[in-house]
């Protein structure tokens, strides 16, 4: 009877360790990936700017520049 108990008991505590292990392997995981994305994000982000205030200073040297004069071969 008592080696039934404690057995049945070795397997229990067994069988719920590597549960919780299961879980919180599962857990840490969904966070590596969510930091994975919010860096992502964040490079994204920082190239979009970077896009826009290069296209922006373009656009505003051509205005500083004016209107281009007509060559030969512009009609």
């Amino acid at each position: 009877m008592t080696a039934a108990i404690s057995t049945t008991s070795a397997l229990l505590v067994a069988i719920i360790g590597f549960w919780l292990a299961l879980r919180q392997d599962k857990v840490r995981w969904v966070r590596e990936k969510r930091s994975e994305l919010y860096i992502d994000l964040l490079a994204e982000a920082h190239a979009e700017e970077q896009w826009m205030v290069n296209r922006l200073t373009a656009r505003e040297i051509r205005e500083i520049a004016g209107p281009r004069r007509n060559g030969p071969g512009d009609r």
